[in-house]
């Protein structure tokens, strides 16, 4: 079944677009559901399903961050709220979190294109046109 041969594929992707595991898993479940819904719409000689998939799962992605639920969870999120659960190596895991922020700080100044670019490329080895 094409759902189960590209699941992972696509989670991979969404999650690493949101940082979010729940966010991650609806995003693909509607992007599953897309897929479904416009399947007919799939033209073989256009290209490979894996880029059509990873097409609906970007737009799906794009609209989550448009959404009004998105923005208020961001508003709402707060670091300090969240305690390190292992505190034998604290030192570490601070550390690990700042290379961590600013990575991802080096990533969020980067265009949506590129930003794109970057996880389609790396994370699920399409190519660059």
């Amino acid at each position: 079944m094409l759902g189960k041969r590209h699941y992972d594929l696509v989670y991979s992707y969404v999650y690493r677009t949101t940082n979010d595991y729940d966010i991650a898993y609806d995003i693909t479940q509607d992007v599953f559901i897309k897929m479904m819904q416009n399947i007919d719409k799939y033209n073989l000689e256009e290209g490979k399903f894996k880029k059509w998939i990873l097409k609906i799962a970007v737009n799906t992605t794009k609209d989550n961050f448009k959404s009004k639920t998105y923005k208020q969870r961001i508003e709402n999120y707060n670091i300090e709220n969240h305690e390190i659960e292992d505190k034998s190596n604290v030192i570490y895991i601070i550390s690990k979190k700042e290379e961590s922020i600013k990575i991802k700080e080096a990533v969020e100044k980067l265009t949506n294109l590129q930003r794109e670019a970057i996880f389609l490329k790396y994370y699920n080895d399409l190519k660059i046109k």
